[in-house]
């Protein structure tokens, strides 16, 4: 499989993967921005690694507009179209998956609807500063939460969960609208 190496080992781009994004390295490698302005399908067998570590002591935002629709995942448990979480107890991070026929944000144990609607847009922005984690969803807010933690390694991924061995898991099927993701 033919792949791009952009400036450092940090971030790559599989060709496979859908959308042409625009990544920004810090002078680590690190990936400090990512962002899609173009419309994409993930599709159930296909996901996006952004390499953008987010639970490293430092802000950052994410925004994404999708549709996610519930009848094309319904032979998924819990699909997902947004993984920042640690797939072993206490499941540090988050996530934004269906369970059942209602979208959820997930952070630990805890959980808060995010739609109810079986083809619903959504346009979730989520804010970490301080420590403070804002998720706001079409303009409302959804919830807040503090983090205490760095997860070294962990990465943000759009289209899928990942397991505890790093694997790619419960794959969704939406429609990107925008997404991005920067340090701040």
């Amino acid at each position: 499989m033919r792949r791009l190496l952009l400036q450092t080992l940090k971030v790559i781009i599989k060709d496979d993967e859908p959308g042409t994004p625009t990544v920004t390295v810090d002078t680590n490698g690190n990936v400090s921005s990512y962002e899609s302005n173009e419309e994409f399908e993930i599709t159930g067998d296909s996901n996006i690694d952004t390499g953008f570590i987010p639970f490293d002591g430092k802000d950052f935002q994410i925004h994404l507009k999708a549709t996610f629709s519930y009848y094309n995942n319904m032979s998924v448990e819990y699909p997902t179209i947004l993984n920042a979480m640690e797939e072993v107890p206490p499941y540090n991070g988050f996530i934004i998956r269906y369970e059942g026929s209602q979208l959820y944000f997930v952070h630990q144990f805890d959980h808060w609807t995010m739609s109810t609607d079986y083809n619903d847009i959504i346009d979730v922005y989520i804010t970490c500063s301080n420590q403070t984690v804002t998720v706001i969803n079409n303009n409302k807010s959804v919830c807040e939460f503090d983090i205490d933690y760095n997860i070294e390694g962990l990465t943000i991924v759009v289209g899928s969960s990942v397991d505890a061995d790093g694997n790619p898991q419960r794959y969704a099927n939406c429609k990107v609208h925008e997404f991005s993701v920067t340090k701040k």
